[in-house]
């Protein structure tokens, strides 16, 4: 189990989790042609399948290289539908907040001491 939260943390810094929320609505919701959508589902089971096997195995496998085009096309579909249906602003909260994580806590970038900016994005 540590090596899996280990694993989910890093992605998330990496890529600030906005575009993994938003690429999950468009698998859940089936959204894009049919065409995106057949290419899209094959790409994302096989990248789960790099990922347990990064998990299963003592290999240093970066799936998320191999994922993160996939993710960010599967995110493009969730946003553009998003603000379609007049939901811009949630779709700028979730890349403002993936955004916010990448600055707050990249070493080349930091201009806040990261608890000062997780407090910040969180409002408190």
């Amino acid at each position: 189990v540590g090596h899996l939260g280990k694993l989910a943390q890093e992605r998330l810094l990496k890529v600030g989790g906005g575009p993994f929320i938003l690429a999950f609505l468009t698998v859940r919701r089936r959204l894009g042609p049919p065409a995106l959508r057949r290419l899209l589902q094959p790409w994302l089971a096989a990248a789960g399948v790099f990922a347990l096997l990064a998990l299963l195995t003592p290999f240093a496998l970066r799936f998320e290289y191999f994922a993160l085009p996939a993710v960010a096309l599967a995110a493009g579909l969730a946003a553009d539908d998003l603000v379609e249906r007049g939901r811009a602003r949630l779709v700028g909260l979730a890349l403002a907040v993936s955004l916010l994580v990448q600055l707050a806590l990249h070493p080349q970038y930091q201009v806040l001491p990261a608890q000062q900016a997780m407090e910040s994005v969180a409002g408190i």
